[in-house]
C-alpha cells in the first residue's frame, strides 16, 4: 500500500522513466507460504505494482495490486490463483478497487487464457479472483519467477477490452521516501524453494 509520504517520490519515478511505465513498476511485494487449517497449502506472492494506464484511465497513474498464489485442489491438482483489482493511484487507501473483468499470465505473445476455471466474485475491496489449472503456458510464467522474480500478467477491465500489460517484481520489497525501490534479491529463491516444497508435500 502506498503511503502518502511517498506519493510524490513515486510519481517522480516515473517522470524520470517513461519507457517503464506500460509495464509499470513494483512498489512492494512479499512472498509467503499459505496456510490453511495449519496446514501448508500453497505459495503467494502478494504485490502493489504502479503504471501508466492508456488504456482505460487516459493514460493516468493507477495502483494495481493483488496476489498470485500456486496451490494444490482437493484433489492434488496444481491451480493458480490471481486475485487483482485496479485504481487511481491519487485515491485514498480506502477507496475501492476496479475489479477487472478478464486476468491473465502473459508469455511472449501467448496467455493462459484456456487455462482459466472460472472468476470469483468482488470482495470488500473490489479485487476479483481468477482461478487456472496449471497447463505448460502458465508453468512457463511461474518457472520464469524462479529464476528471474518476474511475472507478466495483463488485465482488461471490460470483456474483450484491451489487455494492460503488468511486470510483477518480487525483488521490489519497497519504496523508500525518496522513491527508491529497497530490493530483496533473495526473493526468487523464496519462491523457487516455496514450490519445491509444495510439490513435495
Amino acid at each position: 500500500m502506498i503511503r502518502p509520504c511517498l506519493g510524490l517520490a513515486i510519481f517522480g519515478l516515473f517522470a524520470a522513466a517513461p519507457a517503464l511505465a506500460d509495464e509499470g513498476r513494483t512498489t512492494s511485494s512479499k512472498v509467503e507460504p499459505v496456510f490453511s487449517d495449519g496446514t501448508f497449502r500453497g505459495c503467494s506472492v502478494v504485490f502493489d505494482v504502479i503504471r501508466n494506464d492508456p488504456e482505460y484511465s487516459a493514460n493516468a497513474i493507477v495502483k494495481v495490486s493483488g496476489s498470485i498464489t500456486v496451490m494444490m485442489s482437493p484433489k492434488g491438482d496444481p491451480l493458480a490463483v490471481m486475485k487483482l483489482g485496479a485504481k487511481d493511484a491519487k485515491k485514498s487507501a480506502t477507496e475501492q478497487y476496479s475489479p477487472p473483468e478478464e486476468a491473465y499470465f502473459i508469455n511472449e505473445n501467448g496467455t493462459n487464457a484456456k487455462d482459466l476455471i472460472g472468476s470469483g466474485k468482488v470482495d470488500a475491496e473490489g479485487l476479483r479472483l481468477f482461478i487456472y489449472k496449471i497447463s505448460d503456458e502458465s508453468i512457463k510464467q511461474i518457472a520464469q519467477a524462479k529464476s528471474t522474480g518476474k511475472l507478466k500478467i495483463g488485465y482488461a477491465l471490460r470483456k474483450g477490452g484491451a489487455l494492460a500489460p503488468v511486470e510483477v517484481d518480487f525483488t521490489a520489497r519497497s519504496v523508500d521516501a525518496g522513491g527508491k525501490v529497497i530490493s530483496d534479491g533473495g526473493a526468487p529463491k523464496e519462491w523457487d524453494l516455496c514450490l519445491t516444497a509444495l510439490m513435495q508435500s
